[in-house]
């Protein structure tokens, strides 16, 4: 009898078809993100201001203010919504702090 014939099998390839390579990186000129990169981005400041007459006053600040009175005035010291209403011409920001449905009004002297 005539020796039985040895059949190959292919393993099976895990390997991307030559089609599919990714290409290689072409060298020379960076990509634009990768060149305009001049370090890290610096964070731009920002100031707002009431100017009326000859008085000016800062918003930040009336604000941190207004935010501070209401803590030091209320045991609950949470709110939802924080609103100031500045009137240069009566000389005072006046605020309103609405915890859920209840809301407290009061205002501070610029």
């Amino acid at each position: 009898m005539a020796p039985a014939k040895k059949t190959a099998t292919r393993a099976a390839s895990t390997e991307k078809p030559a089609s599919a390579k990714e290409a290689p990186a072409k060298r020379g000129r960076k990509p634009a993100a990768a060149t305009a990169d001049k370090g890290p981005v610096k964070k731009v400041s920002y100031t707002s201001y009431v100017q009326l007459g000859e008085s000016t006053f800062d918003i930040t600040d009336v604000v941190s203010r207004a935010e501070s009175a209401f803590k030091n005035d209320n045991k609950r010291k949470r709110y939802d919504e924080f609103r100031v209403y500045i009137k240069p011409e009566d000389s005072k920001a006046y605020y309103v702090a609405k915890y859920g449905d209840k809301e407290y009004r009061d205002s501070i002297d610029l």
